[in-house]
């Protein structure tokens, strides 16, 4: 017992020690060392499996007596993850100042696969944003915004493959930018009641996504090269003529990212039906769809950007389309620079392509073919414009 005066009182302490039966040792717990017992040393090390993660090692003594009383004194270990989520960029929009995000990446997750609760909750909790129910604040009225894509392709999908039927779908756009410019799923959002997961990791653009209130969930997640969490290098300029993404090296111009698998994104928001997957994220889409387990999802139809397949990551365009081909999918053609896959068992069925609307669309997309000039034949031609003229195509 020990005592201390302070200003004329008496306080006293009892300095105690954890003593167990040494029967108990084989059953002994270490959150009882924790709480009872003495902390000798505290110490960081290097996570022994876990790469770029760190481990706090508290080291806790207690005593074991015997029947005839003699006691021992032994030293109990406990290693507790550090696990943190840090900040490593505050990055600006050059153009449009108000625009900024702070880059975060937390480097535990990367320790663990793609359908582990531990990443998918983890995704819940601080990288998916739920669908808005506030109204559209698009750059132009709801009447008025574009919702032809950037080539066309939602327009190809919805009156070929499609044929105005599927209502209250599921999308995935990778690569959605400010989710209204060129946006490949605002057609199936705002006229046939789809929603789905807009995925945009460029820290520039990004945050003005998000004020457009789309009706679908958001990620401001890079996508994954791995099936697990990792760290990349990501530049603000692909390749000439491309845009931001993912790159395999690092240099003056790049920052790091953490990216999340799709799968688990998927998983995040419940792995639903995909009804239409846009993959357009400058050059790393082969390397992307190789991460995916397929016969765990329920993918439908694709269009994939893939006129820098092979610049950036390995996969040629013919390596993407030999791949999918293997998981069941069909070529159907090229939009522009985005090829069409469709699961076969659909192609053969309900998602055939309507030979008609087929020709209409290749007339519509033709050299011969004025857009600008001829509002009339493309008016008539996306069938949903006739119907209640609530939207409207803008080139």
């Amino acid at each position: 017992m020990r005592r201390w005066g302070y200003f004329g009182c008496w306080f006293l302490t009892v300095t105690a020690k954890l003593v167990v039966d040494r029967s108990f040792l084989d059953n002994f717990d270490g959150e009882i060392a924790k709480t009872q017992g003495e902390l000798v040393k505290t110490e960081y090390r290097r996570h022994t499996t876990c790469q770029g993660v760190e481990e706090k090692v508290e080291t806790f003594r207690f005593y074991s007596i015997a029947e005839d009383g003699v006691e021992d004194e032994h030293q109990f270990e406990l290693a507790t993850v550090v696990d943190v989520n840090y900040n490593t960029e505050k990055i600006h929009n050059f153009h449009e100042r108000w625009i900024w995000a702070y880059i975060y990446i937390r480097p535990y997750l990367n320790c663990f696969e793609q359908d582990d609760e531990f990443v998918i909750s983890a995704l819940r909790d601080d990288h998916l944003r739920p669908p808005s129910t506030e109204k559209y604040n698009f750059s132009s009225p709801d009447n008025t915004v574009n919702v032809f894509g950037q080539f066309g392709q939602p327009v190809y999908l919805d009156t070929v493959i499609f044929k105005g039927q599927v209502k209250n779908g599921f999308f995935i756009e990778a690569g959605a930018d400010d989710f209204e410019t060129d946006s490949n799923t605002l057609l199936f959002e705002m006229e046939h009641q789809w929603t789905g997961l807009l995925v945009e990791p460029n820290p520039t653009i990004y945050p003005k996504g998000f004020t457009k209130h789309r009706k679908a969930w958001g990620s401001s997640s890079c996508l994954a090269t791995e099936p697990r969490p990792h760290v990349v290098p990501f530049s603000q300029k692909t390749v000439s003529g491309g845009m931001a993404g993912i790159v395999k090296e690092r240099n003056d111009e790049t920052y790091d990212m953490q990216c999340f698998p799709l799968y688990s994104l998927l998983m995040a928001i419940g792995n639903r039906t995909v009804n239409y997957f846009s993959l357009d994220i400058e050059g790393a889409e082969f390397a992307v769809l190789q991460t995916i387990p397929w016969d765990k999802v329920d993918i439908e139809v694709m269009t994939i950007e893939t006129n820098h397949a092979g610049e950036i990551f390995p996969g040629t365009k013919q390596e993407i389309r030999d791949y999918l081909a293997d998981k069941g999918y069909v070529y159907a053609r090229t939009v522009e620079i985005d090829d069409v896959f469709i699961r076969k068992d659909l192609y053969e069925g309900k998602y055939k392509p309507d030979p008609e609307k087929e020709v209409e669309f290749e007339a519509l997309m033709g050299e011969s073919c004025d857009l600008k000039n001829d509002m009339v034949q493309l008016e008539e031609y996306i069938q949903y414009i006739s119907v209640d003229k609530n939207f409207k195509i803008e080139l």
